[in-house]
């Protein structure tokens, strides 16, 4: 019998669904991952339209633009009414490749500061959690597929079999 067996029937887990529990459960994790990264990214309420921002900028009112991807994240010089809201910070979502965006904020003086966007938070977590995937897959196959020893199955080095 080998250790996994062993172990198995010593903490009495069942012996087929153990491997159909552990998919259930890496797939809900994963759509628990996905669900919050698409909750995160998710657009506010309060967010400028590209239009509103392009005015604000335009008017000389915005301090500094924080640009990660097509999310900007910026601050006003002073308050300004965003949404039914007064306050110094906004976020607004941009076009991937308008030139004269660019050209607009180093007219006006705006400090920019970029920020390199990486993978996702589902891509991380799959990333993640594949090392344990690939460690759990090869402990069950090695498990199922191990031969049981048997005292008489070991062969002496240097002897010949029958």
């Amino acid at each position: 019998m080998s250790t996994w067996s062993e172990l198995r029937t010593t903490l009495e887990l069942p012996k087929r669904r153990a491997t159909w529990v552990a998919l259930w459960l890496a797939l809900v994790l994963l759509a628990a991952g996905w669900l919050l990264q698409e909750r995160v990214a998710a657009p506010s309420s309060n967010d400028l339209d590209y239009s509103e921002l392009r005015a604000f900028v335009e008017q000389g009112k915005v301090d500094l633009v924080v640009i990660r991807g097509q999310t900007v994240e910026g601050e006003f010089l002073e308050p300004q009414q965003v949404a039914g809201q007064r306050g110094h910070f906004f976020r607004a979502t941009v076009p991937a490749n308008d030139p004269s965006f660019w050209s607009l904020l180093h007219e006006r003086r705006v400090r920019i500061r970029v920020i390199a966007t990486g993978p996702g938070l589902l891509t991380r977590l799959v990333i993640g959690a594949l090392p344990l995937v690939l460690f759990l897959g090869i402990a069950l196959w090695v498990a199922r597929g191990a031969p049981s020893a048997t005292p008489g199955s070991v062969v002496p080095r240097g002897a010949r079999q029958a």
